[in-house]
């Protein structure tokens, strides 16, 4: 952000992740109940190049990262 305009563009995108398995994890946390939403056809994913950002350092928390930030969020 300490460079001059115009900013360069940065994807940002830890996992890829269907609505459905997202709900079932902030169940899981949160103890909501209802029915879970249909899984989506995983041929329409466009998946993100994160390369700019993992040059810069950063590193994502995967899976293993999820259920602790839904956590965090509902709290």
């Amino acid at each position: 952000l300490d460079q001059p305009a115009p900013l360069p563009v940065y994807n940002l995108s830890d996992i890829v992740l269907d609505r459905h398995d997202l709900l079932a994890a902030w169940a899981r946390v949160s103890g909501a109940t209802g029915r879970l939403p249909p899984r989506a056809d995983p041929r329409t994913v466009s998946v993100l190049d994160c390369a700019a950002l993992r040059g810069l350092g950063w590193r994502p928390r995967g899976m293993a990262g999820l259920e602790p930030a839904l956590a965090e969020m509902r709290d």
